[in-house]
Protein backbone atom coordinates (compact mmCIF):
# COMPACT_ATOMS: atom_id res chain seq x y z
CA UNK A 1 0.00 0.00 0.00
CA UNK A 2 1.35 3.45 -0.94
CA UNK A 3 -0.15 6.86 -0.14
CA UNK A 4 -3.52 5.34 0.68
CA UNK A 5 -3.66 3.26 -2.49
CA UNK A 6 -3.21 -0.42 -3.24
CA UNK A 7 -0.51 -0.57 -5.94
CA UNK A 8 0.67 -3.69 -7.73
CA UNK A 9 4.41 -4.38 -7.63
CA UNK A 10 6.02 -5.94 -10.69
CA UNK A 11 7.29 -9.40 -9.72
CA UNK A 12 10.35 -9.13 -11.96
CA UNK A 13 11.53 -5.62 -11.10
CA UNK A 14 9.94 -4.88 -7.75
CA UNK A 15 8.85 -1.49 -9.09
CA UNK A 16 5.31 -0.15 -8.54
CA UNK A 17 2.83 -0.28 -11.43
CA UNK A 18 0.25 2.39 -10.50
CA UNK A 19 -1.68 2.07 -13.78
CA UNK A 20 -2.37 -1.65 -13.34
CA UNK A 21 -5.36 -3.16 -11.56
CA UNK A 22 -6.54 -6.66 -10.77
CA UNK A 23 -9.63 -7.60 -12.73
CA UNK A 24 -12.92 -9.14 -11.68
CA UNK A 25 -13.36 -6.93 -8.62
CA UNK A 26 -10.23 -8.29 -6.92
CA UNK A 27 -8.70 -4.80 -6.74
CA UNK A 28 -11.74 -3.41 -4.91
CA UNK A 29 -11.91 -6.45 -2.62
CA UNK A 30 -8.31 -5.92 -1.47
CA UNK A 31 -8.95 -2.19 -0.99
CA UNK A 32 -11.92 -2.94 1.26
CA UNK A 33 -9.84 -5.49 3.18
CA UNK A 34 -7.20 -2.82 3.80
CA UNK A 35 -9.84 -0.37 5.04
CA UNK A 36 -9.72 1.89 1.97
CA UNK A 37 -12.45 3.40 -0.14
CA UNK A 38 -12.91 1.06 -3.12
CA UNK A 39 -11.87 2.56 -6.44
CA UNK A 40 -14.03 2.56 -9.55
CA UNK A 41 -13.98 -0.67 -11.48
CA UNK A 42 -12.42 -0.45 -14.90
CA UNK A 43 -14.40 -1.74 -17.86
CA UNK A 44 -12.49 -3.53 -20.60
CA UNK A 45 -13.81 -2.39 -23.98
CA UNK A 46 -11.32 -4.25 -26.11
CA UNK A 47 -7.99 -6.04 -25.88
CA UNK A 48 -4.85 -5.66 -27.97
CA UNK A 49 -1.47 -7.37 -27.79
CA UNK A 50 1.72 -5.33 -27.67
CA UNK A 51 2.72 -6.80 -31.03
CA UNK A 52 -0.39 -5.59 -32.84
CA UNK A 53 -0.24 -2.23 -31.05
CA UNK A 54 3.27 -1.51 -32.33
CA UNK A 55 2.37 -2.74 -35.80
CA UNK A 56 0.04 0.26 -36.11
CA UNK A 57 2.98 2.68 -36.25
CA UNK A 58 4.12 3.75 -39.73
CA UNK A 59 7.73 4.01 -38.51
CA UNK A 60 9.30 2.58 -35.41
CA UNK A 61 12.63 1.17 -34.31
CA UNK A 62 14.85 0.71 -31.32
CA UNK A 63 18.37 0.24 -30.05
CA UNK A 64 19.52 -2.74 -28.00
CA UNK A 65 22.84 -4.45 -27.43
CA UNK A 66 21.10 -7.86 -27.60
CA UNK A 67 18.75 -7.30 -30.55
CA UNK A 68 20.81 -9.52 -32.86
CA UNK A 69 19.69 -12.63 -30.95
CA UNK A 70 16.04 -11.70 -31.59
CA UNK A 71 16.50 -10.75 -35.24
CA UNK A 72 14.37 -13.62 -36.58
CA UNK A 73 11.43 -12.86 -34.28
CA UNK A 74 11.62 -9.11 -34.96
CA UNK A 75 11.50 -9.74 -38.70
CA UNK A 76 8.67 -12.26 -38.51
CA UNK A 77 6.55 -10.05 -36.24
CA UNK A 78 7.31 -6.50 -37.41
CA UNK A 79 9.17 -6.94 -40.72
CA UNK A 80 12.05 -4.79 -39.48
CA UNK A 81 15.69 -5.82 -39.95
CA UNK A 82 18.40 -5.73 -37.29
CA UNK A 83 21.61 -3.89 -38.18
CA UNK A 84 24.73 -4.39 -36.07
CA UNK A 85 26.64 -1.22 -35.17
CA UNK A 86 30.26 -1.76 -34.07
CA UNK A 87 31.30 -0.43 -30.68
CA UNK A 88 32.84 3.02 -30.69
CA UNK A 89 35.49 1.97 -28.17
CA UNK A 90 37.46 -1.18 -27.47
CA UNK A 91 35.79 -3.36 -24.84
CA UNK A 92 37.67 -4.37 -21.70
CA UNK A 93 34.95 -6.49 -20.17
CA UNK A 94 36.23 -9.68 -18.50
CA UNK A 95 33.98 -12.73 -18.23
CA UNK A 96 34.68 -15.25 -15.49
CA UNK A 97 33.59 -18.81 -16.04
CA UNK A 98 30.08 -19.73 -14.96
CA UNK A 99 29.72 -21.45 -11.60
CA UNK A 100 27.09 -24.05 -10.77
CA UNK A 101 26.21 -25.75 -7.47
CA UNK A 102 24.07 -28.62 -6.32
CA UNK A 103 21.98 -26.67 -3.80
CA UNK A 104 20.77 -23.08 -3.51
CA UNK A 105 22.40 -22.72 -0.08
CA UNK A 106 25.82 -23.63 -1.51
CA UNK A 107 25.29 -21.11 -4.28
CA UNK A 108 24.29 -18.34 -1.86
CA UNK A 109 27.38 -18.96 0.25
CA UNK A 110 29.58 -18.72 -2.84
CA UNK A 111 27.87 -15.50 -3.96
CA UNK A 112 28.33 -13.98 -0.51
CA UNK A 113 32.02 -14.92 -0.47
CA UNK A 114 32.56 -13.44 -3.93
CA UNK A 115 30.74 -10.20 -3.09
CA UNK A 116 32.75 -9.74 0.11
CA UNK A 117 36.00 -10.48 -1.76
CA UNK A 118 35.38 -8.05 -4.61
CA UNK A 119 34.01 -5.28 -2.41
CA UNK A 120 37.06 -5.71 -0.19
CA UNK A 121 39.22 -4.88 -3.22
CA UNK A 122 37.53 -1.48 -3.44
CA UNK A 123 35.42 -2.34 -6.49
CA UNK A 124 31.65 -1.76 -6.78
CA UNK A 125 29.50 -4.88 -7.06
CA UNK A 126 26.10 -5.28 -8.72
CA UNK A 127 24.21 -8.44 -7.74
CA UNK A 128 21.44 -9.07 -10.29
CA UNK A 129 18.49 -11.36 -9.53
CA UNK A 130 15.61 -12.46 -11.82
CA UNK A 131 12.87 -11.93 -9.22
CA UNK A 132 12.20 -9.91 -6.08
CA UNK A 133 12.09 -13.17 -4.10
CA UNK A 134 15.67 -14.04 -5.08
CA UNK A 135 16.79 -10.47 -4.40
CA UNK A 136 15.28 -10.68 -0.90
CA UNK A 137 17.20 -13.89 -0.22
CA UNK A 138 20.44 -12.15 -1.19
CA UNK A 139 19.77 -9.08 0.94
CA UNK A 140 18.94 -11.32 3.92
CA UNK A 141 22.32 -13.03 3.55
CA UNK A 142 24.11 -9.67 3.34
CA UNK A 143 22.20 -8.26 6.31
CA UNK A 144 22.97 -11.42 8.30
CA UNK A 145 26.67 -10.70 7.85
CA UNK A 146 26.26 -7.06 8.80
CA UNK A 147 27.20 -5.91 5.28
CA UNK A 148 25.85 -2.58 4.03
CA UNK A 149 24.16 -2.61 0.63
CA UNK A 150 21.80 -0.73 -1.65
CA UNK A 151 18.56 -2.48 -2.60
CA UNK A 152 17.09 -1.33 -5.90
CA UNK A 153 14.41 -4.02 -5.90
CA UNK A 154 12.49 -2.27 -3.09
CA UNK A 155 13.56 1.34 -3.72
CA UNK A 156 10.99 4.01 -4.48
CA UNK A 157 11.26 5.49 -8.01
CA UNK A 158 12.50 8.81 -6.61
CA UNK A 159 15.31 6.98 -4.80
CA UNK A 160 16.64 5.01 -7.78
CA UNK A 161 18.77 7.77 -9.32
CA UNK A 162 20.43 8.53 -5.98
CA UNK A 163 21.21 4.87 -5.33
CA UNK A 164 22.72 4.40 -8.79
CA UNK A 165 24.83 7.53 -8.35
CA UNK A 166 26.36 6.01 -5.20
CA UNK A 167 26.56 2.46 -6.59
CA UNK A 168 29.79 3.16 -8.48
CA UNK A 169 31.79 4.10 -5.40
CA UNK A 170 34.59 1.87 -4.01
CA UNK A 171 33.19 -1.17 -2.18
CA UNK A 172 29.54 -0.31 -2.89
CA UNK A 173 27.21 -3.34 -3.08
CA UNK A 174 23.93 -3.01 -5.00
CA UNK A 175 21.20 -5.64 -5.31
CA UNK A 176 18.80 -5.23 -8.24
CA UNK A 177 16.26 -7.03 -10.39
CA UNK A 178 16.29 -6.65 -14.18
CA UNK A 179 18.49 -3.56 -14.42
CA UNK A 180 17.56 -3.19 -18.09
CA UNK A 181 14.23 -1.61 -17.05
CA UNK A 182 15.80 1.06 -14.87
CA UNK A 183 17.29 2.98 -17.79
CA UNK A 184 20.19 4.44 -15.78
CA UNK A 185 23.74 3.11 -15.78
CA UNK A 186 26.02 2.50 -12.82
CA UNK A 187 29.03 4.68 -13.55
CA UNK A 188 32.14 3.51 -11.66
CA UNK A 189 34.34 6.22 -10.21
CA UNK A 190 37.82 6.74 -11.74
CA UNK A 191 39.33 5.14 -8.65
CA UNK A 192 37.30 1.94 -9.06
CA UNK A 193 38.02 1.76 -12.80
CA UNK A 194 41.72 1.54 -12.00
CA UNK A 195 40.96 -1.36 -9.67
CA UNK A 196 39.00 -3.31 -12.30
CA UNK A 197 35.70 -1.46 -12.57
CA UNK A 198 32.18 -2.68 -11.84
CA UNK A 199 31.77 -6.37 -11.01
CA UNK A 200 28.41 -7.88 -12.00
CA UNK A 201 27.20 -11.04 -10.25
CA UNK A 202 24.24 -12.77 -11.93
CA UNK A 203 22.75 -14.66 -8.99
CA UNK A 204 20.40 -16.93 -10.95
CA UNK A 205 19.81 -17.70 -14.63
CA UNK A 206 16.92 -15.80 -16.21
CA UNK A 207 14.35 -17.28 -18.56
CA UNK A 208 16.36 -16.03 -21.54
CA UNK A 209 20.06 -15.85 -22.26
CA UNK A 210 19.45 -12.36 -23.66
CA UNK A 211 18.47 -11.15 -20.18
CA UNK A 212 21.66 -12.61 -18.69
CA UNK A 213 23.79 -10.99 -21.39
CA UNK A 214 22.02 -7.67 -20.95
CA UNK A 215 22.81 -7.70 -17.25
CA UNK A 216 26.42 -8.75 -17.78
CA UNK A 217 26.89 -5.76 -20.09
CA UNK A 218 26.11 -3.37 -17.27
CA UNK A 219 29.86 -3.41 -16.65
CA UNK A 220 32.42 -1.91 -19.05
CA UNK A 221 29.75 0.06 -20.92
CA UNK A 222 31.93 3.06 -21.76
CA UNK A 223 35.00 1.07 -22.73
CA UNK A 224 36.28 1.04 -19.15
CA UNK A 225 37.29 -2.12 -17.30
CA UNK A 226 34.65 -4.40 -15.81
CA UNK A 227 33.93 -8.04 -14.96
CA UNK A 228 30.93 -10.34 -14.72
CA UNK A 229 30.22 -13.81 -13.36
CA UNK A 230 27.14 -16.05 -13.39
CA UNK A 231 25.98 -18.40 -10.64
CA UNK A 232 23.40 -21.19 -10.85
CA UNK A 233 22.23 -24.14 -8.81
CA UNK A 234 20.30 -27.27 -9.65
CA UNK A 235 17.58 -26.07 -7.25
CA UNK A 236 16.91 -22.80 -9.09
CA UNK A 237 13.22 -22.70 -10.00
CA UNK A 238 13.64 -22.62 -13.78
CA UNK A 239 16.31 -25.34 -13.82
CA UNK A 240 14.50 -27.63 -11.39
CA UNK A 241 11.26 -27.32 -13.36
CA UNK A 242 12.64 -27.98 -16.85
CA UNK A 243 16.02 -29.68 -16.26
CA UNK A 244 14.93 -33.20 -17.13
CA UNK A 245 17.41 -36.08 -17.47
CA UNK A 246 20.50 -33.84 -17.75
CA UNK A 247 19.64 -32.35 -14.35
CA UNK A 248 19.56 -35.80 -12.74
CA UNK A 249 22.93 -36.71 -14.28
CA UNK A 250 24.46 -33.42 -13.13
CA UNK A 251 23.19 -33.85 -9.56
CA UNK A 252 24.79 -37.31 -9.49
CA UNK A 253 28.11 -36.22 -11.01
CA UNK A 254 28.77 -32.95 -9.16
CA UNK A 255 29.67 -34.56 -5.79
CA UNK A 256 31.94 -37.27 -7.27
CA UNK A 257 33.36 -35.59 -10.41
CA UNK A 258 32.95 -31.81 -9.95
CA UNK A 259 34.49 -30.70 -13.24
CA UNK A 260 32.53 -33.16 -15.40
CA UNK A 261 29.40 -32.49 -13.38
CA UNK A 262 29.89 -28.74 -13.88
CA UNK A 263 29.87 -29.09 -17.66
CA UNK A 264 26.80 -31.34 -17.59
CA UNK A 265 25.02 -28.95 -15.23
CA UNK A 266 25.84 -25.92 -17.40
CA UNK A 267 24.59 -27.82 -20.44
CA UNK A 268 21.32 -28.47 -18.58
CA UNK A 269 20.99 -24.80 -17.57
CA UNK A 270 21.65 -23.45 -21.08
CA UNK A 271 19.39 -26.08 -22.66
CA UNK A 272 16.58 -25.08 -20.30
CA UNK A 273 17.06 -21.40 -21.17
CA UNK A 274 16.90 -22.11 -24.90
CA UNK A 275 13.78 -24.24 -24.46
CA UNK A 276 12.02 -21.61 -22.35
CA UNK A 277 13.03 -18.90 -24.85
CA UNK A 278 11.54 -20.91 -27.70
CA UNK A 279 8.35 -21.60 -25.73
CA UNK A 280 7.94 -17.90 -24.88
CA UNK A 281 8.55 -16.89 -28.49
CA UNK A 282 5.88 -19.37 -29.61
CA UNK A 283 3.45 -17.99 -27.01
CA UNK A 284 4.00 -14.45 -28.31
CA UNK A 285 3.43 -15.57 -31.89
CA UNK A 286 0.29 -17.53 -30.97
CA UNK A 287 -1.01 -14.49 -29.09
CA UNK A 288 -0.48 -12.28 -32.13
CA UNK A 289 -2.32 -14.73 -34.42
CA UNK A 290 -5.18 -14.96 -31.93
CA UNK A 291 -5.27 -11.17 -31.66
CA UNK A 292 -5.46 -10.78 -35.43
CA UNK A 293 -8.26 -13.30 -35.74
CA UNK A 294 -10.21 -11.71 -32.90
CA UNK A 295 -9.86 -8.23 -34.44
CA UNK A 296 -11.59 -9.48 -37.59
CA UNK A 297 -14.65 -10.42 -35.53
CA UNK A 298 -14.85 -7.11 -33.63
CA UNK A 299 -15.55 -4.21 -35.96
CA UNK A 300 -14.88 -1.55 -33.33
CA UNK A 301 -11.35 -2.80 -32.65
CA UNK A 302 -9.97 -1.34 -35.89
CA UNK A 303 -7.95 -2.84 -38.68
CA UNK A 304 -4.45 -4.27 -38.38
CA UNK A 305 -1.82 -3.13 -40.83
Amino acid sequence: MHEGRVIILDEQTGQPSPNRQWAGGLQQLIEVKEGLEPSDRRVILTRMSYQRFFQRYLRFGGLSDTAREAAAELWRTYRIPVISVPAGRDLHRLRHRDRVFTTSSDKMRAILERVIEIAGQGRPVLVAAPTVETANSITECLAGQGIEYYDLSTAEPVEVAGILAAAGRPGAITVATNMNRVGIDIIPSPETVQRGGLYVVIAEPHESQRADRRLSRRCGRGGEAGSHESFASLEDSMVAKHGGFALKVASWLLPIAPEVGRWVALYAVHSVQRRVEQDNAKLRWDLLIYDRETSKLLAFSGRSQ
